[in-house]
């Protein structure tokens, strides 16, 4: 039988004339506790709980929220506190009688300590049971209030799981939202493919937007630069969303600047302007209007490139 001794300088919780909490490291299953006390008059009307977790209530009534309780016998400064039905679990509650009754040890013979449960379980009466379908638990504990939902879910209650932000799936069976899809809130629904111009990485709340110059992969898992000389003004889904910039247009598929004797002052694939007649540009690529006038007695070439 292992004996336990508690002086009250190692109780958790001590109000003066009210309760003394013992905290009795881990689990016992109890037989019977001693009581030593100041006090010379009777005290057997204390009572004397076992319980798994401390309340506010045991703070100041050992009877509330409490899994068992004891008689007591004998007087005075020593009394011995008989266990009604093996009780088991972590702290010790002592309520005082006597207002002014000052406890100075507490003997607690226990038949022996309990084995802890392992992972994944928790101690319901003397047994361990397994904590809800995808829910775990650490060693040694002591109640359902231990068991949390695996990685990917969260606890909608004691004993149901929902997949979180960034997973999909139901029951608590979750997977993370691939690249290219997201999920913003706990949902039983499935993952949501990011728009055009967006785009995430695994398990994500949500999608980021392509900067400028950029356009979102097919499966929306990256942003991909446009070609040279090409710009992206709008979230696009894949390289239509790239036109040619100020100064080019666009040829065959491709952008190319503009010849001399043209010009092109916005963005986009439509072809260069030509200068106005009687005007000339020298200057291949233009991004602006570089056109000027052919001096008195000449004229413009046909391709607006020089004076003749």
């Amino acid at each position: 039988m292992t004996v336990q001794s508690w002086g009250v300088p190692d109780a958790i919780c001590l109000v003066e004339g009210s309760t003394t909490v013992i905290d009795l490291n881990k689990s016992y299953v109890i037989d019977y506790v001693e009581l030593f006390s100041t006090h010379h008059d009777r005290v057997e009307d204390s009572e004397i709980s076992v319980s798994d977790s401390i309340t506010s209530q045991s703070r100041t009534s050992c009877s509330n929220g409490v899994n068992n309780r004891y008689t007591t016998t004998g007087y005075g400064t020593h009394q011995t506190l008989v266990c009604d039905a093996g009780a088991k679990g972590r702290y010790l509650c002592i309520q005082n009688a006597i207002k002014y009754m000052i406890i100075t040890e507490v003997r607690v013979f226990a038949l022996g300590r309990l084995p802890p449960c392992p992972v994944g379980m928790y101690r319901l009466d003397n047994e361990c049971v397994f904590c809800p379908r995808y829910m775990s638990s650490p060693s040694f504990s002591l109640s359902i209030a231990s068991c949390v939902c695996e990685l990917g879910s969260v606890n909608v209650d004691s004993t149901t799981c929902q997949c979180d932000a960034g997973w999909s799936g139901a029951m608590g069976h979750c997977a993370r939202c691939v690249a290219g899809t997201f999920q913003p809130l706990p949902s039983v629904a499935a993952c949501t493919a990011c728009a055009a111009g967006k785009f995430s990485g695994g398990t994500a709340a949500g999608c980021d937007t392509c900067e400028s110059g950029s356009y979102s992969s097919s499966d929306r898992s990256q942003c991909l630069l446009c070609p040279t000389n090409r710009l992206s003004l709008s979230m696009g889904g894949d390289i239509s969303a790239c036109v040619c910039q100020t100064g080019w247009s666009l040829t065959n598929g491709e952008c190319t600047p503009c010849a001399a004797g043209t010009f092109k002052d916005f963005i986009g694939n439509s072809t260069c302007t030509a200068c106005a007649a009687g005007k000339i540009s020298a200057v291949v690529g233009a991004a602006n209007n570089t056109c000027t006038d052919c001096p008195v007695g000449s004229y413009s070439a046909d391709n607006r490139s020089k004076c003749e």
